[in-house]
């Protein structure tokens, strides 16, 4: 009970944190509220700082999670769109060639068709049950567009302004 009470109270909390920042208070006042509410309940300084640090790491987890399930839909969507595109001009290339008929077009439509039922199948999937492999080349797809550097690091070599070598 007391425990079901402490997590509806999160909701409050963040309230309050927001308020405080309104009005020009600190982090300061809010951790020494923290640490006084915990010293009442007998909890240690060092399992409120732990406990912290665990919040923020699960609040990271969720942020993470929500930016692969956006970056899944974004690619689905993509193709998507990319497919009715395509497939339209196609239709009407098919029919501007073959006098009003559709000769060849459906059989680009069902074969492309079935690759898009697979992603939207995959894509399915992987936002009901975000993790595994997929999760994992995603992390490593966004470190190295964000320049994550793994393994060797190769130094920039800086550049010798113009006129400075000598012949």
């Amino acid at each position: 009970m007391a425990r079901q009470r402490y997590r509806e109270s999160d909701p409050v909390e963040e309230i309050l944190t927001i308020a405080v920042k309104n009005q020009g208070g600190t982090d300061i006042t809010l951790r020494q509220r923290l640490l006084a509410s915990a010293a009442e309940l007998g909890l240690s300084e060092d399992a409120v700082l732990e406990a912290e640090r665990q919040w923020h790491a699960q609040k990271e987890q969720e942020q993470e999670l929500a930016a692969y399930k956006a970056d899944t839909l974004r690619h689905l969507y993509t193709h998507l769109g990319v497919y009715f595109v395509i497939n339209f001009f196609l239709c009407w290339l098919n029919m501007l060639t073959s006098h009003g008929r559709l000769d060849w077009a459906p059989y680009v439509i069902v074969s492309w068709g079935i690759g898009m039922g697979a992603h939207l199948v995959t894509a399915l999937i992987q936002l009901k049950n975000p993790g595994g492999e997929e999760l994992k080349n995603w992390r490593n797809d966004e470190d190295r567009q964000h320049g994550v550097t793994v393994g060797v690091r190769i130094p920039h070599r800086p550049t010798e302004p113009k006129g400075t070598r000598e012949p």
